[in-house]
């Protein structure tokens, strides 16, 4: 799930960039992490 949608957003990096989503994304992405470990 998290490689997944790290795929996603490396994808979409300037729309993320364009709307300052990447806050939002990296703490998502993070949560996820912590769950896997």
């Amino acid at each position: 799930e998290r490689i997944q949608l790290t795929s996603e957003i490396l994808a979409g990096i300037q729309v993320l960039k364009l709307y300052a989503w990447e806050t939002f994304f990296k703490k998502h992405i993070g949560e996820i992490r912590q769950l896997e470990l």
